[in-house]
């Protein structure tokens, strides 16, 4: 049976949920109100205007819209649904969902990806469960979220059972839920099992190549660099989150020379730019153990944040040269960056002991 793994967990059902109604609504919009334009009734330029109101305009224009019957639609009550999801509201979302004469899946997929969005997992997994035993048929929409919930859950059982719907909906080829039931098995630490799915996936993109390669990160990051091999030598062209993920597992796996191949092609691809990119440049170089080429890095990005210092300050404490990180702290105070800490007297002892034991090993060396 559908979704048997929550009553084996005896969870509540769907009807005994229970939100604080929505007492601070008001009743009416005032004449002169940016919102309020004569006994205008059009029910699409309310739903624009709920697309990029705040959630305090949102609610006096629900008070509006409470007054006025002939603006009860479906329409209206899913674009007040979506307004306070993405707001964060979720319960008097949900209270708009309840006190709705008629639903359609798109008001089943706004309430549950509102409700997976703040992190009420198993609440969206019930709610999808409701709207399967009632008979409403689920879109990609739908089914996205409801994976992404299910993967959060960490309930391989429950992302199986959900896209055996997707396949049983006939949305197997549907790229957007291909790459999200991807996602989820990566994120519950099936890499074996993804690899799998990924290799038989018709029309993969780059969200599909880039799911795979933090996999390959997170779970097995000596992996990494065949599998970004695998990505060029089949012609993908890598984006800025690829660069970034490489950079990241080579520098986990200290791969140098790997790493300054990749440097070269963000270079060429024209990536270097990217700050998320030029951070991941730099931490690899520095668990590489490469400090210059990692100053180099850090010195031609064209903006650098909070990340950016605090990874190569920590560096040139960590490869021994505390003066290095003294620098750079009075170098980004002088620049305004804030939320750098400076180093304590501990670590400063630490990376100058460091220091003094890779000197003497070099003298030695060549003693």
């Amino acid at each position: 049976m559908f979704l048997t793994h929550f009553e084996e967990l005896g969870m509540i059902p769907i009807r005994k949920f229970k939100f604080r109604q929505l007492h601070s609504v008001p009743l009416a919009v005032k004449a002169g109100s940016k919102f309020y334009h004569g006994n205008t009734s059009n029910e699409e330029l309310y739903g624009e205007i709920l697309q990029r109101t705040s959630e305090k305009q949102g609610q006096i224009l629900h008070g509006k819209i409470i007054k006025l019957p002939h603006l009860q639609t479906t329409f209206i009550w899913n674009h007040l649904l979506n307004m306070y999801s993405k707001c964060g509201n979720t319960e008097d979302g949900f209270n708009v969902f309840d006190e709705m004469p008629q639903r359609n899946v798109v008001s089943w997929s706004a309430m549950v990806a509102g409700l997976v969005q703040q992190g009420h997992y198993i609440e969206a997994v019930l709610l999808f469960r409701e709207m399967h035993r009632i008979g409403t048929r689920p879109n990609h929409f739908t089914l996205v979220s409801t994976l992404n919930a299910c993967s959060f859950m960490k309930t391989l059982e429950l992302v199986k059972q959900i896209y055996a719907q997707v396949v049983r909906l006939g949305f197997e080829l549907n790229v957007f839920l291909s790459n999200s039931y991807l996602t989820a098995l990566i994120r519950l630490g099936e890499l074996n099992e993804a690899m799998e799915f990924f290799e038989k996936t018709q029309g993969r993109d780059i969200v599909s190549w880039n799911a795979m390669i933090d996999g390959y990160v997170k779970l097995s990051p000596n992996g990494t660099w065949v599998f970004w091999r695998k990505l060029i030598g089949e012609g993908i062209k890598p984006d800025e989150f690829t660069f970034a993920s490489i950079l990241t597992g080579l520098g986990v796996c200290s791969s140098l020379e790997p790493g300054l191949q990749v440097h070269g092609q963000l270079v060429k691809l024209g990536h270097g730019d990217d700050k998320c990119v030029g951070n991941a440049l730099v931490d690899m170089y520095l668990k590489c153990g490469a400090l210059m080429d990692g100053m180099e890095a850090f010195k031609e990005m064209p903006e650098r944040d909070v990340v950016s210092w605090t990874e190569m300050a920590n560096g040139c404490l960590h490869l021994g040269h505390p003066g290095e990180a003294l620098n750079l702290y009075e170098q980004m105070r002088l620049e305004g960056e804030r939320g750098v800490q400076p180093p304590t007297g501990e670590e400063l002892v630490a990376a100058t002991l460091r220091f003094w034991v890779q000197t003497q090993f070099n003298i030695a060396k060549k003693e």
